[in-house]
């Protein structure tokens, strides 16, 4: 299961608290841009929720989020990309210690 981070709310039974959390195993286009010292800044600008349902152990959450990226590649900014609007599926399953995400489906609306 790989793990990429909380959620932060309660929506219905779902308590979800805000946490950072490391990924089981790197994306190869991560290595990939810390070969080359590229970095993102992306910033969450807003976000809601279209839709939330639970069965059982696992539920669903489905937001739209509003992002602004900046890219550098050795500490200069290459490109920047503001009011990038997505819908983003999260996946979560509770275990011992609370709700947890084990995946996300992103897509981009308007970039």
């Amino acid at each position: 299961v790989r793990v990429v981070g909380d959620l932060i709310g309660q929506i219905g039974q779902l308590r979800l608290q805000r946490r950072l959390v490391v990924l089981d195993e790197t994306p190869p286009e991560f290595a990939q841009r810390a070969a080359h010292n590229e970095r993102h800044q992306a910033t969450l600008r807003r976000w809601g929720v279209l839709s939330a349902s639970v069965e059982g152990d696992h539920a669903s959450v489905q937001t739209q989020e509003l992002w602004d990226d900046v890219t550098t590649v050795d500490g200069v900014a290459t490109a920047s990309v503001r009011g990038m609007l997505a819908r983003t599926t999260y996946r979560l399953r509770r275990g011992a210690g609370g709700w947890r995400i084990v995946d996300v489906a992103s897509e981009t609306l308007v970039r």
